[in-house]
């Protein structure tokens, strides 16, 4: 596990690189469209000009193996406590939640009510499913993309997430199409290795959480084999539903959920 012996970061907040933090936590999901992240920093040396709405860019990693972009996104707010500040920032995905999007659609796929909605919210990196779906007589959008889009998965019936890649480039559509589904290289994780505790299995077996080394190379709908003999009597292949990155001063930690339910 010597690769896993000196952990690495990097944040960037507007023009400034962080030279110290207390702990920062993100958190990715198939379930939210938008990733969030909190930075807590020592108030002395912190940057007096750094505001709502600058770029948050954090890395993670190892020395041994590098830095893995996890999160580009915006401040939201912050948070001034006793000796700390907390930043608390939200993905590109809130450039969707605050575009309003009203238009009605006559004979429509979805991919063109999705596309016009990123066009909408000045959105020009994207890779959208070319599954051809039915069209429907009409559909009227209402609300902000976020919204549409939602409303958008339950009208045609998918259960497809949407999401920005922390390198900028917006998702949309089935699990199989997607490039976090397409890896070519499965992270392993096996009790005794670097599975920490605690863990937890639910559902017979079909989901459950794990605590392992950081590894920012796992996002929310990568596949993973787990090994783990006191679950399992083989290792099995699971889809990574959420990823809690976290970094302090004492140790680096990837928390994940994973579902089987999926193939």
């Amino acid at each position: 596990m010597s690769e896993y012996i000196s952990p690495a970061w990097d944040i960037e907040i507007g023009p400034y690189t962080v030279q110290k933090m207390t702990r920062f936590d993100v958190v990715s999901s198939r379930q939210a469209p938008i990733d969030l992240a909190e930075i807590e920093l020592p108030k002395a040396g912190l940057p007096a000009d750094i505001a709502a709405g600058d770029r948050v860019r954090i890395s993670q990693g190892y020395r041994e193996k590098g830095l893995w972009l996890i999160f580009d996104g915006e401040i939201a707010r912050l948070e001034p406590r006793s000796t700390t500040t907390v930043v608390f920032a939200q993905d590109q995905g809130v450039k969707l939640k605050r575009t309003e999007f009203s238009q009605t659609f006559i004979q429509v796929q979805p991919r063109a009510i999705i596309q016009q909605g990123l066009q909408k919210a000045g959105v020009t990196a994207y890779r959208l499913s070319s599954k051809a779906l039915p069209p429907r007589p009409s559909f009227v959008a209402s609300g902000n993309c976020l919204e549409v889009f939602k409303r958008v998965n339950m009208t045609w019936g998918l259960d497809w997430a949407y999401y920005f890649e922390p390198e900028g480039e917006f998702y949309w559509g089935p699990w199989e199409e997607s490039l976090r589904y397409e890896q070519t290289e499965l992270t392993r994780l096996e009790y005794g290795v670097n599975i920490l505790e605690p863990t937890r299995v639910e559902n017979d077996g079909e989901r459950g959480l794990i605590t392992t080394f950081a590894m920012p190379w796992i996002r929310h709908s990568h596949r993973i084999i787990i090994v783990d003999p006191r679950h399992f009597a083989e290792p099995v292949e699971a889809r990574v539903e959420r990823c809690h990155y976290h970094h302090d001063a004492q140790k680096a930690r990837l928390t994940l959920e994973w579902s089987r339910g999926k193939k």
